[in-house]
């Protein structure tokens, strides 16, 4: 059973905005140095928008900061939940989870964003 304090805790949780590993860092857009850039994944996890679940992305690399997923991103997140278990995704985050964001040109010639895991460079 777990003590008062801890049970505050967990209530506080149901009402905070975004994931534990959010709070007190900021939102860091997806250009820049995050695009064509190998960085690894500190935490992940996935909110619920008004367009349906995307994910969200603690890097090692800006502590201060988070980012959130494109929709493909976070299919490929939710993917790496449905083929790993939870101890394999542990150690993986463990050893470094690297990806790499590119921009890419759909044949409709919309801009969107690939990821790559374990990237070559």
């Amino acid at each position: 059973m777990m003590n008062l304090e801890q049970l505050i805790n967990e209530v506080k949780q149901i009402t905070a905005s975004g994931l534990p590993f959010m709070e007190g860092k900021e939102k860091l857009e997806v250009k820049g140095n995050i695009i064509n850039n190998v960085l690894t994944v500190d935490d992940y996890g996935f909110l619920e928008g008004e367009e349906g679940e995307y994910v969200v992305i603690a890097l090692k690399e800006y502590p201060e900061h988070f980012i959130y997923g494109s929709s493909v991103v976070t299919q490929a997140f939710k993917t790496l939940e449905e083929k790993l278990n939870e101890e394999e995704r542990a150690f993986l985050l463990e050893k470094g989870l690297t990806f790499k964001l590119n921009e890419v040109i759909s044949k409709n010639k919309r801009k969107y964003i690939k990821i790559i895991f374990f990237p070559e460079n």
